[in-house]
């Protein structure tokens, strides 16, 4: 478990002298749904984070998909827990880092993964026989 990932459970199962019991793995998910709904956050870096974190549920990976940051969104790309059809929807971002993640994401379908393979190899070749124009 990281270090990260160690905190979250030590602050939520009051670790540290607490005589609260420790929190499961389905209770720390239950708390990170209802904190992310009672606040969402408007720092982006937050999101992140919570996209992050190996304990985040399918549910809020689903909501933050949608994100206007292209930062969540990667992290979002890469969860291991992200379902199917977000990783289908998230094959199709703007930003080429996003579509990256999800090609390497173990769930993502192999149609799926080798698209986005054909789409890279292609974007690659284009940058490597048109280099940017520079002015001297």
């Amino acid at each position: 478990m990281s270090d990260k990932n160690k905190h979250i459970r030590n602050t939520f199962s009051g670790a540290g002298g607490s005589k609260r019991p420790p929190l499961t793995e389905e209770q720390l998910q239950a708390k990170i749904i209802e904190l992310h709904k009672q606040t969402w956050n408007p720092h982006a870096f937050i999101r992140g984070r919570t996209a992050d974190s190996e304990y985040c549920p399918a549910e809020i990976l689903m909501e933050l998909a949608f994100d206007p940051s292209s930062e969540v969104r990667f992290y979002v790309g890469r969860h291991r827990n992200t379902p199917v059809d977000t990783l289908v929807y998230l094959s199709n971002d703007p930003n080429r880092n996003v579509r990256w993640v999800v090609e390497n994401n173990i769930n993502t379908p192999k149609d799926i993964s080798e698209k986005l393979k054909v789409q890279r190899d292609a974007e690659m070749s284009y940058n490597i026989t048109h280099p940017p124009q520079t002015n001297i």
